[in-house]
């Protein structure tokens, strides 16, 4: 996937996410109000399939390495970061801080 086409296609799914309310709300650890959406599991996202870990011989290839190399500076671009789940280090999460307007 080009850098452009994964930029149009996080785009697509904030939008869809915005639109049908499904972005979950919470305060994270910095007393920030902000919001994530599930993205997918880690192996659905990587272009090679796999959980790449650095004890064992399967490393990333070019490939994986430029694809989530992109995918963060799309996410900062778009006003937010890539992370995991508390709850499944597999799952793949878009998230960012809610402005708060001038009260």
């Amino acid at each position: 996937m080009t850098y452009k086409q994964l930029k149009a296609e996080l785009k697509r799914v904030i939008k869809k996410a915005e639109k049908e309310g499904s972005f979950y709300r919470y305060v994270n650890e910095n007393g920030d109000d902000s919001e994530s959406i599930f993205l997918g599991d880690f192996m659905s996202l990587d272009p090679c399939g796999k959980y790449h870990c650095v004890i064992v011989p399967n490393e990333p290839t070019k490939r994986c390495e430029r694809f989530w190399n992109n995918f963060h500076k799309v996410a900062e671009e778009l006003g937010g970061y890539i992370t995991s789940s508390e709850g499944d280090f597999c799952d793949v999460m878009f998230e960012r801080i809610i402005e708060k307007e001038d009260e």
